[in-house]
């Protein structure tokens, strides 16, 4: 009945509400929850690695972390294209850890803004 009334009818509107939460949950919660997770405590180990010189498991850390992440790409790499996607995959690697030490300035200036300045009025 509702649907009839609109004059626009969106075919990829995504249902919402308290009852279809109540009643499905919202399970991208998870998705951005572990996001967090790595984007702070994968920077946390790496630190935790280089302040106290433990050079070979931070070797270790990030060549199979990089294997992993590359192997990823190749893997969901279109039929074709895997040895492509392998070497791009491998020449970003730096790049994507210099987000991840971006991103371990921005927590940090996050952190210090909200617990030591009690400065709520932090930018995204």
């Amino acid at each position: 009945a509702i649907l009839e009334k609109r004059k626009i009818q969106e075919p990829y509107r995504e249902p919402f509400g308290d009852h279809f939460t109540d009643l499905y949950g919202r399970p991208i919660g998870w998705t951005i929850c572990l996001s967090l997770m790595e984007k702070v405590f994968f920077p946390a180990a790496l630190i935790a690695m280089l302040l106290s010189a433990a050079w070979e498991p931070l070797f270790l850390t990030l060549l199979f972390e990089s294997l992993f992440s590359v192997s990823i790409l190749t893997i969901v790499a279109p039929a074709g294209h895997r040895l492509e996607f392998f070497g791009k995959g491998i020449l970003v690697t730096p790049i994507r850890y210099a987000g991840l030490i971006y991103d371990v300035t921005t927590t940090f200036r996050f952190a210090t803004d909200l617990w030591v300045r009690k400065d709520k009025r932090w930018r995204k």
